[in-house]
C-alpha cells in the first residue's frame, strides 16, 4: 500500500496535503489485510455504481464522500 496524501478538518477548514515529510510511504500488508482492502474497494465501487457515480481511482480508503463532492462542499 502507498500513502501519498492526507486529509484533515479543523473547524470549518478542510484540506488535503502531502505527507508530513512530503514523501510517499510504502507499507507492506499481509495477504489477509490486502484481501480485505481489495474487497472493501470492490464494495465501494459497486455502491457508487448503484448510485450512478464513479469511485475515483485516487479516492481515500475511508471516506464519507467517495465522489469527493460532500467533503469539498460547505
Amino acid at each position: 500500500m502507498t500513502v501519498e496524501r492526507s486529509y484533515s478538518e479543523t473547524g470549518q477548514r478542510r484540506r488535503e496535503t502531502s505527507t508530513k515529510s512530503g514523501q510517499k510511504r510504502r507499507i507492506a500488508l499481509d495477504p489477509y489485510t490486502a484481501e480485505m482492502l481489495t474487497a472493501y474497494r470492490a464494495q465501494g465501487e459497486s455502491d457508487c455504481t448503484a448510485l450512478g457515480i464513479t469511485l475515483p481511482r485516487d479516492a481515500f480508503v475511508f471516506s464519507g464522500a467517495p465522489d469527493q463532492i460532500g467533503r469539498r462542499a460547505a
